[in-house]
């Protein structure tokens, strides 16, 4: 985690200069939840992952396997979304490709120390929230729940009901 904490702001101009021209676009929701089931490791994984999924959709949102995409669609979903709800993985460094006053809520277990989207979110202007959740055993990093409850808070806090 230290890495990140000294991250240097250039290197985020710098990646956004090299690659935003080269984004592809398809047709992207602009307020996207990351489905992370699909991942190789069972750290950070929603274990409620498709109640959360049929909630989000049923207010607006679109789930996207990041890894089902190339990296030029990866950079279009980043760049066109204006609300992004994710457990915390490596597919949320594609915020660097975002814009400004995107509202992102990272879903992490509360024994994990990652500050990279906090940090880039400084960067970027964007309205950065950090959900922590109970892990869930046995896993390290623990897998994660989120109530339904609790995303409703989620979106009415930018007023979608």
């Amino acid at each position: 985690q230290q890495e990140i904490k000294n991250l240097p702001e250039w290197s985020i101009f710098f990646l956004r200069e090299k690659f935003l021209k080269f984004k592809k676009k398809f047709n992207a929701s602009k307020k996207i939840f990351i489905d992370r089931s699909d991942s190789l490791y069972n750290r950070c994984k929603l274990i409620n992952n498709q109640e959360v999924i049929n909630f989000l959709e049923n207010k607006g949102f679109k789930s996207y396997q990041v890894s089902k995409l190339d990296f030029f669609e990866q950079i279009y979903l980043f760049n066109n979304a204006e609300v992004i709800i994710s457990p915390h993985g490596a597919a949320l460094t594609n915020i660097i490709f975002s814009e400004p006053n995107l509202k992102l809520f990272e879903l992490i277990p509360d024994n994990h120390g990652s500050v990279k989207c906090e940090r880039i979110s400084k960067f970027l202007n964007f309205e950065y929230t950090r959900i922590v959740l109970d892990k869930i055993m046995p896993y390290e990093n623990g897998d994660i729940k989120i109530e339904i409850e609790e995303l409703k808070k989620v979106l009415k806090s930018i007023n979608i009901n």
